[in-house]
């Protein structure tokens, strides 16, 4: 204990008052073996529930239906492609660069992500983008979604250009149009079913002007064209709630974002992780999306050969994010043939073509073969996107002039006779003229110059969207707070309501800490002993400010990337999701609080007033709250949780220590922080109501030779711990430091949320 003794105890040493108080000489090392003890009963305890104690797995309700209608199978009702305003996404020399810091804020080397990348994606065909781990596929996906996150030490350039329609879109109509599937379902909230999921996200995602029922309505026709119709009423569930399979979750979390009807789809590995099965009806789900006019671009790893004859565009990415070819998928293997190789005749193309720009790490020479063999056909595919190749008259004069100006037409856009007639019946499929086809087969040089051209979609009944003016009609702004926060609320409050775990971390936890105080402090003596009672017990208030952090990391983690998630779709605002995690977390909060109270003051031996009481629960409220925010202001800093709870361990506990008990002289830098440490005033509201008026009695052998003990009064108490000052200014400032804390707290979230997006449309500006 540092600090001035009190005047009484000056002219007496440490030792006569550490003899007086009852203290062995060996009293250093039998808190060394007690402390010995108790670890290895800790890690016989843990050992014992590791091996014998089984987590149980709770099963969600069973299939009612006799027909398994989410295999996928069943017909979707496409609309027409005319009766939708498709969009065709292009891309012109688009690239992606990271720029990093070291931790002392050096500019490391600039790092390549992806190589300027010119590709067309068609609506009404599946657009997909392959290429092995490291080529930059999911890069390219975040960068055309706008989900690029800059943090402290890295910053993504975007470069290019992103057009829609050949119209450069703006970051809202960006924002508005396209719909992210994300490889992972983080975004399900695992305690709710099929059905309120959807409805839920009906609610929150489509406009104000719909009422509730036409809302259902759309949820309900989703539900039904995703083939989610049988597993409507069971839990998503989760690793420990067995809910729905993968392959319903994927279609869940493709559902949730066709609520809005979006004109542009992306999809990061919808098949990942899926039986061959399911994967093939994922995909044919996904098909019947792009029939009624929808632009689908996805990523996939791996495809089976079925699978291929229904891509439309392929762009293949080698490692290191340099594409080797960006086409029709019909044109690939015509392509690669013509540069020497060929595709066995019972190979999967998908596979084929992987292989080709796969480099080989295995062995030292089939490595730099086949680096060798990527590099010819980056440069292969370069030249053909910059046009140099010879002409199709030169190298083929079989060519007639009137095929010639046939393909002519087709790669500047006017259309051919053969596809003027036929372009009612296949609007956007993507496909050229047998004509064109034949020459791409037969001529030298023919084939480049379609795929280094590409057709843009051409509308002859107005179904495209071109100007800016239409696409600015396309946005769509958050939900207000009015719309949000009741339905967020409720979903919030299901969620909670079927998950005991969570609502046993928000209670257990103080009421728990408030047993074992309880039992170990009760009861109060007004011995010599109890001073050092008391003052402990004040000084335990501080144990819930671990308390606070402990319950804001058993829930606040994964609701975070439910948010996050909906925050990129830009659903609802941060207010309305800090303001539903506040107003649930406060009840259990409150009532925790108040039980403690009732054990603070009453089994413990303080007066039993109620003024006393109050005290004990707002301060134990206080202290938690605080917790909470700090909970939330670290793991919205930090996304790896176990490295948020390190460092709030540490503020923690140096702002107990700094409480006033156990250090009463510090630095005037550490008082200077004390007085934002809620700890401080709790202790400084606590310390008076319980130890003012209070006498200390002491025995013959704890006495001074002048008969008088050592403490006689509480005051004596708070005059030693400089604690003798005015509790109702500390309840005020106790209270000021709960509702900073919580504002923090809200200003953090706001700026890691809003940061990266404005630092990206500064960027494209």
């Amino acid at each position: 204990m540092r600090g001035e003794s009190n005047p009484a105890c000056t002219q007496y040493t440490g030792r006569y008052i550490m003899d007086n108080l009852g203290f062995p000489r060996n009293w250093v090392a039998r808190p060394i073996i007690v402390l010995l003890a108790f670890t290895i009963l800790f890690f016989i305890t843990s050992w014992i529930g590791l091996a014998f104690l089984k987590v149980e797995m709770t099963i969600a309700r069973a299939r009612v239906s006799d027909t398994d209608l989410s295999a996928g199978k069943e017909k979707m009702t496409a609309r027409s492609i005319h009766e939708v305003r498709a969009i065709d996404v292009g891309l012109d020399e688009f690239s992606l660069a990271l720029d990093k810091r070291s931790l002392t804020g050096k500019k490391l080397p600039t790092k390549t992500i992806l190589n300027p990348v010119t590709a067309t994606f068609q609506a009404g065909t599946l657009n997909v983008i392959m290429g092995p781990s490291g080529s930059g596929k999911t890069s390219l996906l975040n960068a055309m979604a706008l989900r690029l996150h800059n943090t402290i030490g890295t910053r993504y350039r975007p470069s290019g250009k992103l057009s829609f329609n050949d119209a450069v879109p703006s970051d809202s109509v960006i924002r508005s149009v396209v719909s992210y599937v994300c490889q992972d379902d983080d975004a399900l909230l695992p305690s709710l079913t099929v059905r309120e999921t959807l409805r839920f996200a009906a609610g929150l995602r489509l406009p104000t002007w719909m009422s509730k029922s036409e809302k259902y309505q759309r949820a309900e026709e989703v539900l039904v064209k995703m083939g989610l119709k049988d597993c409507a009423d069971n839990l998503v569930g989760n690793e420990l709630v067995k809910g729905i399979s993968g392959g319903e979750k994927r279609r869940v979390s493709i559902a949730v974002q066709i609520l809005t009807d979006p004109r542009v789809l992306l999809l990061d590995e919808p098949t990942s992780g899926l039986d061959a099965f399911t994967a093939s009806s994922i995909l044919e789900v996904l098909q019947g999306l792009a029939r009624e006019g929808r632009t689908l671009i996805l990523t996939i790893h791996q495809a089976r050969s079925d699978i291929f004859n229904h891509f439309g565009n392929v762009l293949l990415l080698a490692r290191g994010g340099s594409p080797a070819y960006a086409g029709s998928a019909k044109d690939m293997l015509p392509y690669f043939s013509k540069l020497g190789y060929q595709c066995p005749q019972h190979t999967n193309p998908a596979d084929f073509a992987l292989d080709l720009i796969t480099i080989d790490l295995q062995e030292a020479h089939r490595e730099a073969e086949s680096r060798e063999k990527v590099r010819k056909l980056i440069e292969s595919w370069d030249r053909v996107t910059k046009g140099k190749y010879p002409s199709a008259s030169q190298t083929n004069p079989r060519i007639s002039n009137e095929e010639i100006r046939n393909e002519k037409e087709t790669s500047t856009g006017r259309p051919t006779s053969s596809e003027s007639a036929r372009d009612d019946q296949e609007v956007g499929s993507g496909e050229g003229s047998e004509q064109v086809r034949e020459i791409a087969t037969d001529s030298d040089g023919a084939l480049e110059r379609r795929l280094s051209n590409p057709a843009p979609r051409r509308s002859y009944h107005k179904n495209a969207l071109a100007t800016p003016a239409e696409l600015g009609a396309l946005v769509h702004k958050r939900a207000s707070f009015i719309t949000a926060f009741p339905l967020l609320l409720h979903r919030a409050m299901i969620n909670l309501r079927r998950q005991p775990p969570l609502i046993l971390a928000r209670t257990m936890q103080v009421l728990g800490l408030a047993i074992i105080l309880a039992l170990f402090f009760a009861p109060l003596h007004n011995d010599y002993y109890s001073v050092q009672n008391r003052v402990g017990f004040i000084q335990e208030i501080g144990a819930f400010y671990f308390v606070g952090m402990l319950q804001n990391v058993a829930v606040y983690p994964a609701e975070r990337e439910v948010f996050y998630r909906e925050d990129d779709d830009a659903v609802y605002s941060v207010e309305a999701f800090l303001s539903t995690y506040t107003l649930l977390e406060v009840p259990f909060e409150i009532a925790a609080c108040l039980l403690f109270g009732i054990l603070a003051d009453f089994a413990v031996g303080f007066p039993r007033t109620a003024e006393m009481y109050f005290v004990w629960v707002f301060s134990c409220f206080g202290v938690v709250s605080c917790g909470e925010s700090l909970g939330i202001m670290f793991n919205t800093l930090f996304n790896h949780t176990g490295f948020a709870v390190n460092l709030i361990s540490i503020l923690l506990s140096v702002a107990q220590i700094m409480a006033g008990i156990m250090s009463i002289n510090m630095p005037k830098l550490f008082k200077i922080f004390n007085y934002i440490s809620p700890l401080k005033y709790a202790t400084a509201v606590l310390s008076p109501y319980t130890l003012r008026g209070v006498k200390f009695t002491c025995d013959d052998a704890q006495r001074l030779p002048d008969g008088r003990c050592t403490i006689e009064t509480g005051e004596q108490v708070l005059d030693l711990y400089k604690l003798n000052v005015d509790p109702i200014v500390n309840i005020g400032a106790l209270a000021a430091t709960i509702v900073v804390y919580r504002l923090v707290a809200w200003l953090l979230l706001r700026l890691v949320r809003t940061r990266w997006k404005s630092v990206v449309e500064k960027k494209r500006s």
